[in-house]
């Protein structure tokens, strides 16, 4: 016979249908904790964000076209953008110059957008 630890005694009285209940709930519980809804879906493909940074706005953007991943860079001075692919490999490192816009063809999959102001996740499809 099985031995309950939390009662030192036979787990036989305990029935299959109840044993049954117990299982389903722990499983039911168990994949709902995993469960987080999808945001890509819901995410803009686009985003634009401005900062005081020494003491001059600086504007820049990125946004998924069909021609592909653009970037702009509304400032002074030429920014380093950086793309890395979802499992941390630097994909590409660009370099847009100031008051100028650059397409960037990537094939589909999920990127994280880097720059000295902010960090963007994007999906290309």
């Amino acid at each position: 016979a099985v031995v309950c630890p939390s009662v030192g005694r036979s787990c036989s009285g305990i029935s299959s249908m109840k044993r049954r209940k117990l299982i389903t709930t722990a499983l039911i519980l168990g994949m709902l904790s995993l469960w987080r809804p999808s945001s890509a879906e819901a995410a803009p493909m686009h985003d634009v964000e401005a900062v005081e940074h020494d003491e001059k706005v600086v504007s820049l953007a990125m946004e998924i076209t069909d021609a592909g991943m653009q970037l702009s860079n509304s400032s002074t001075e030429a920014e380093l953008f950086m793309i890395y692919s979802i499992t941390g490999q630097l994909v590409k490192k660009i370099s847009v110059a100031a008051g100028s816009k650059t397409v960037v063809s990537l094939p589909g999959g999920c990127y994280v957008v880097r720059c000295r102001v902010w960090a963007k996740k994007t999906v290309v499809r």
